[in-house]
């Protein structure tokens, strides 16, 4: 859930979406705060973006204008984990990739599969203007995708889990 905007480190408050029953006990908390303080380095790195110059490999390698990713970092991929989802698509010329959650990640796996095979892109993201301004940010670079605006919502009864449309992206069982 990212945009090409810069990004605040913190998450989207969706506090309307946490069920009002469920509350985290002392023992979450705690092992939240842990495995922060074990993941912080990796976090950290990760949260920068990368260094320019692997962008500018990055961009070029999928032939992308330099100014395609303008602020990688917070919560949007990083540099190095974008150059792994490319080396993979071209290695595996996939028909069908499925993503949750839309953005960078996005842009870069429809520019891919449209070098590497002609695969196609569906991502499904909680938030519609995630959805629409990520659409709209593809197009700008002649990519196209399947792009869904799928809320969050509690299951049907008896289900553990669900699906907003009740359709899973790719024809097979949801559960």
């Amino acid at each position: 859930m990212t945009t090409r905007e810069t990004t605040s480190y913190l998450t989207r408050a969706s506090d309307h979406l946490w069920p009002a029953d469920v509350r985290k006990s002392l023992a979450d908390t705690l092992f939240t705060i842990a495995w922060g303080a074990i993941q912080w380095p990796w976090l950290a790195r990760s949260l920068s973006g990368g260094s320019p110059h692997h962008k500018a490999a990055l961009l070029a390698e999928i032939g992308l204008p330099a100014d395609a990713l303008p602020n990688l970092g917070s919560w949007k991929a990083d540099t190095g984990f974008l150059a792994l989802i490319v080396e993979h698509i071209r290695a595996a010329r996939p028909q069908t990739v499925v993503e949750l959650g839309t953005g960078a990640s996005s842009l870069v796996v429809a520019r891919s599969l449209q070098l590497y095979g002609g695969g196609r892109l569906i991502s499904c993201d909680q938030h519609a203007d995630f959805v629409a301004a990520t659409h709209a940010w593809l197009n700008e670079h002649g990519v196209d995708a399947e792009i869904r605006a799928t809320p969050f919502r509690r299951p049907p009864a008896g289900r553990a889990c669900g699906t907003t449309t009740g359709r899973c992206p790719i024809g097979s069982t949801c559960c």
